[in-house]
């Protein structure tokens, strides 16, 4: 279901959107986590219908269990999901440029795992909030990011996705 949902985003995202929650439902039945392709493609459609505190919460939890189970090697595609979501508000236009930066060095191959509409969201949003926030305000935002450990980055992608999830 999981890769369906992927499969179809770019092209029909209600149907995407309902096979994406059906395999989270069927995966929480089961008992495994739900933190896989199919929580990616959800959060990132809940952005693009503007439920961003849908979406900040789903990726928060795919990134609190990736950091608290050892997954370093996908944590790298959960920021970039993260970015995206706080890319679609324009308050946390800072977080995201900040994001952006943090994961720059590995940027081709998390982008590798976006459908093509999805990177282009990723690439409109940055651009976007770059534009919105002026250059050297991107460029220092940029910079923190880049600057940052894992840990850190785990730190504030959790605190920036909290303040968009709201209570």
């Amino acid at each position: 279901m999981s890769v369906h949902a992927q499969a179809v985003s770019d092209d029909d995202a209600d149907k995407a959107l309902a096979a994406a929650e059906e395999s989270i439902r069927r995966r929480r039945r089961r008992r495994r986590h739900v933190y896989s392709l199919a929580s990616d493609t959800a959060a990132m459609l809940r952005a693009a219908r503007g439920d961003h505190s849908g979406a900040a919460r789903a990726r928060r939890a795919a990134v609190a269990h990736g950091a608290s189970t050892g997954q370093r090697s996908s944590m790298d595609v959960d920021v970039c999901v993260a970015a995206l979501i706080l890319a679609a508000d324009t308050d946390t236009f800072e977080a995201a440029a900040t994001l952006a930066g943090a994961v720059e060095p590995t940027l081709s191959v998390s982008l590798g795992w976006f459908t093509p509409l999805q990177r282009d969201r990723y690439q409109h949003g940055l651009a976007q909030a770059a534009a919105t926030l002026g250059a050297d305000r991107c460029t220092a935002a940029h910079q923190r990011g880049a600057a940052m450990t894992y840990d850190q980055t785990v730190a504030y992608t959790l605190d920036q996705l909290d303040r968009l999830a709201g209570p």
